[in-house]
């Protein structure tokens, strides 16, 4: 075997193994959907201290939505 030729085949396997594994799109879902709702809370952080906002979800702040690169969102979204 000769030099260039073993330098060219370790080289490309060291480069295969330092590379992130790839994800498989088939594994992930396409669409990531999520249904929010949007009301009036009120919100008291301290006894003496209160005031209104508004929630997502009965919650302040709202829900953390995790989407992946390259993903599509659905968000189903109701006002109250």
């Amino acid at each position: 075997m000769r030099r260039s030729t073993f330098l060219r085949a370790g080289g490309g396997a060291m480069l295969a193994c330092a590379l992130p594994p790839l994800r498989g799109r088939t594994a992930e879902a396409d669409v990531v959907e999520y249904a929010l709702r949007a009301g009036p809370l009120q919100f008291a952080p301290t006894a003496d201290v209160s005031f209104a906002a508004l929630a997502y979800n009965g919650t302040l702040p709202g829900p953390l939505l995790r989407v992946v690169h390259g993903q599509r969102v659905r968000v189903r979204y109701r006002n109250d």
